[in-house]
């Protein structure tokens, strides 16, 4: 092999090696936010669950058997 052929190949596999890395870090990034994502939202729908039943009981809806009575 040529020299200069041999320093082009080293200089790719840098550059790749250097996207890859970038690559997965954004790729952590990304499945980090969605299992946020799916936490923020089962959060939010018991919260808007008890929201409702909270109004139904001052009302006086009575309570359905689950809630221990």
């Amino acid at each position: 092999m040529y020299p200069n052929k041999q320093d082009k190949n080293q200089r790719k596999r840098m550059v790749q090696g250097l996207y890859r890395k970038k690559k997965h870090k954004n790729k952590i990034k990304v499945e980090h936010n969605k299992i946020w994502e799916v936490f923020v939202g089962i959060c939010v729908l018991i919260m808007f669950f008890f929201f409702i039943t909270s109004i139904l009981f001052d009302i006086g809806v009575p309570l359905p058997d689950f809630f221990g009575r």
